[in-house]
């Protein structure tokens, strides 16, 4: 949109400007103010002479996931931006109530909330099944469970993909009957790099590849409560070796050279001090 403004007098002198010098320009960048859109679909009954009285249908997306009898509809716009905010952004249903009656205008009840959440979670079925069919065909894969509370107790989010596809799966379970019960892991035959939870190890249908930030916290701990020094060597090389790897990948290399001596030499005094300070 384009606008022109015009002046007319002189901040000196009380006349009339003609003579025109160009124009000075300022763009501006801004968010039309939001609004509630209602619309009034009215569909045509018509009785053909066989007797058929036949209606016309309304819109597919006014109807999805609510009941046909229902003379007023939330949406697909409302219900996105809800479930948005409430999903994505991790606003609770209060105030996504709260910000919608400031923005829109309307403020939608808790029961509403849960229902739009509860149709795009169904209407996401068949993307979800592809997700997982793509994620078996993935050479490598990441593992993780996160705890979360639900109604006061002890649940877990467990996580599996890589840089372009991730699925989520909440459960109640953190280890074997959760992963079975998902479905991906027991199918899954390339890499999956994980934490050292037991469950993982049970599966051999895949290479196991355990992740170094791990034990880079398991290395902390025997370097500040054990004060074994191999520890502290330890997490320094992982740390190089990531960088290397990482200066690696932005050169376009292929391998990082003749750094395996290092992790040996750090192994194997590791190695001896343990079996010095805690024999078996």
């Amino acid at each position: 949109m384009k606008t022109t403004l015009h002046e007319f007098s002189c901040a000196c002198q009380p006349i009339v400007l003609k003579v025109e010098h160009g124009v000075s320009a300022l763009i501006c960048r801004n968010y039309p103010p939001p609004r509630l859109e209602v619309i009034a679909h009215r569909a045509e009954r018509k009785r053909c002479p066989c007797g058929h009285l036949t209606t016309a249908a309304f819109p597919p997306d006014t109807l999805w996931g609510t009941r046909a009898s229902a003379s007023v509809q939330y949406g697909p716009g409302i219900k996105a931006v809800a479930v948005y905010l409430n999903q994505y952004q991790l606003i609770p249903y209060a105030r996504v109530e709260e910000m919608l009656g400031a923005l829109y205008g309307t403020r939608l009840c808790e029961g509403s909330l849960l229902n739009f959440n509860q149709q795009v979670y169904d209407g996401l079925e068949d993307t979800e099944n592809q997700i997982k069919a793509a994620l078996l065909q993935q050479d490598v894969l990441n593992a993780d469970e996160s705890g979360i509370r639900v109604e006061g107790k002890l649940h877990w989010v467990h996580t599996l993909g890589n840089a372009r596809l991730t699925h989520y799966q909440h459960h109640e379970k953190r280890g074997q009957v959760a992963m079975e019960a998902i479905g991906i892991l027991p199918h899954y035959t390339g890499i999956v790099m994980h934490d050292h939870l037991k469950a993982y190890l049970c599966y051999t249908g895949f290479l196991h590849d355990l992740c170094n930030a791990h034990h880079l916290r398991e290395l902390v701990f025997l370097l500040e409560r054990e004060q074994l020094a191999w520890a502290g060597e330890m997490s320094r090389l992982l740390v190089v070796m990531k960088k290397c790897v990482d200066r690696a990948q932005r050169r376009r290399q292929t391998a990082l050279g003749p750094h395996g001596f290092l992790i040996k030499n750090v192994l194997t005094t590791g190695i001896i001090l343990k079996n010095h300070q805690y024999p078996q």
